[in-house]
C-alpha cells in the first residue's frame, strides 16, 4: 500500500491509520498511552503496530512501532495520509525549516556501516 506519512513536530511519537494497520496485517509489539486534545481528557490506549516506513529518493527502510489511531487518513481531507512520523524518527534526522521562503529539509542520517571483518 502506498501512501504519504506526514512529518508531526508536535508528536513525540509516530502515528498509523487503524485500517492501514488492518490491511497490511501489521503486527502488534504491544499497547501505548497517549494523549491527545480530547473533551474527556481520557489518555487512550492503542496497540503499536511493527512497520517498515521509506523515504522517498532513499532506499533504507526504518523499522519503526506507529501508535494505531483510528480515522487518520480522514483528518486531512484530500490527502492519502496513512502515517504520522513524530519525534521517535526525527530524534535521528535533522529537520530545518526556512519560514520566510516557505522550504524545510529533512536530512537523514548516515547509513549503518556494513563493512566486512578483516581476519
Amino acid at each position: 500500500m502506498a501512501g504519504l506519512a506526514v512529518l508531526d513536530t508536535g508528536a513525540s511519537m509516530s502515528a498509523v491509520d487503524r485500517s492501514v494497520a488492518s490491511e497490511l496485517e501489521l503486527c502488534s509489539t504491544g499497547v501505548a498511552r497517549w494523549s491527545a486534545i480530547s473533551a474527556t481528557g481520557q489518555r487512550p490506549e492503542s496497540p503499536l503496530r511493527r512497520a517498515r516506513i521509506g523515504v522517498v529518493g532513499d532506499p533504507r527502510l526504518w523499522e519503526m512501532d506507529l501508535i494505531e489511531v483510528p480515522a487518520l487518513t480522514t483528518a486531512v481531507v484530500g490527502i492519502p495520509i496513512l502515517a504520522l512520523l513524530g519525534w521517535d524518527f526525527l530524534a535521528v534526522c535533522r529537520l530545518t525549516c526556512d519560514g520566510p521562503a516557505g522550504t524545510f529539509s529533512l536530512e537523514l542520517p548516515a547509513p549503518v556501516s556494513t563493512g566486512r571483518r578483516r581476519r
